[in-house]
């Protein structure tokens, strides 16, 4: 119950805040990230590293301090073991598994000079894994993995980002964020904290967008 609620509280605090972040932007940030997928499992596929493709949206922007809520789209092959979806080598793949990860993030914007910024912000990170099964084996394990990975889709995230003038409609923004797997408090599986554990690099590039007339 705990699990099934912080999804449906974290799904539709971005249904609310996605058609908000649309109207309200002043700016519009185009992602390109690697995502890597902590697997501490020492029978298994090593820990995969997957480019993604995203957008990020400020919802609030002040100059101390800002809530931003963006999406990253990938990919990767997983198997399931008999009690768990873990990520998977080409020869070993059950399933290939879209993931969506989509986040919601507020915190400290600290500027450094008068173009540089600093940003120190946390907040809530959904991952939605769909398993789609390559096989009739597969297609039977289908819904034990589907429910696996959803237990598994709420992660508390962190993010370090500077971004610095380039143009004068553009600024790259670098970014690291981390998924923390909090639910290993409770799960009771035999690896280190490390597994499962979210870790994104991401190059962002922040489009300034025309001021809007007043009459508008």
């Amino acid at each position: 119950m705990r699990i099934s609620s912080a999804l449906l509280a974290s799904l539709t605090l971005l249904l609310v805040c996605a058609p908000q972040a649309i109207q309200a932007v002043d700016t519009l940030e185009v992602d390109g990230a690697m995502v890597w997928i902590g697997n501490a499992d020492p029978d298994s596929a090593p820990s995969p590293l997957l480019p993604a493709l995203g957008m990020n949206f400020p919802l609030v922007s002040q100059r101390r301090w800002g809530m931003d809520t963006g999406f990253l789209v990938t990919g990767a092959y997983y198997e399931y073991t008999g009690e768990r979806a873990i990520p998977a080598e080409l020869e070993q793949r059950d399933f290939a598994t879209p993931l969506l990860l989509g986040d919601i993030r507020a915190g400290l914007h600290l500027p450094v000079g008068e173009r540089v910024r600093i940003d120190l912000t946390a907040g809530l990170l959904l991952v939605l894994r769909v398993p789609i099964p390559l096989g009739p084996d597969a297609a039977a394990d289908f819904g034990q993995s589907l429910m696996y990975l959803l237990a598994r889709a709420a992660y508390p995230e962190t993010e370090l980002a500077v971004r610095f003038p380039l143009l004068p409609a553009f600024d790259p923004r670098l970014a690291v964020r981390a998924g923390w797997p909090w639910f290993h408090l409770w799960d009771g599986e035999p690896y280190a904290f490390w597994d499962q554990l979210i870790v994104t690099g991401v190059l962002g590039l922040v489009y300034k967008l025309p001021a809007k007339n007043a009459g508008e």
